[in-house]
């Protein structure tokens, strides 16, 4: 895997905003196939190619303004069959 977590900040992918959820850090991430996924502090779930850690998408997930944060591994469950 060519992608870290540093280049996520210097790259742009995640804006960092300064919280109580920063003293915690990530738990970790995801893999399905070969998409990265991961939460950042700041309360976003991003997605990213594990080949080139080109992204896929990013979507907020809470405000991290109003001190909301992010510090777990997403689940990644399949699609439930009914």
């Amino acid at each position: 895997m060519r992608w870290t977590p540093a280049q996520a900040i210097r790259s742009g992918i995640t804006r960092i905003h300064r919280n109580k959820g920063f003293h915690i850090g990530s738990r970790g991430v995801s893999m399905y196939g070969e998409w990265l996924y991961f939460m950042t502090p700041d309360a976003y779930l991003i997605c990213l190619n594990a080949k080139d850690g080109a992204v896929r998408w990013k979507v907020a997930v809470a405000d991290s303004q109003r001190g909301y944060w992010t510090t777990m591994s997403p689940l990644i469950v399949s699609q439930p069959r009914f």
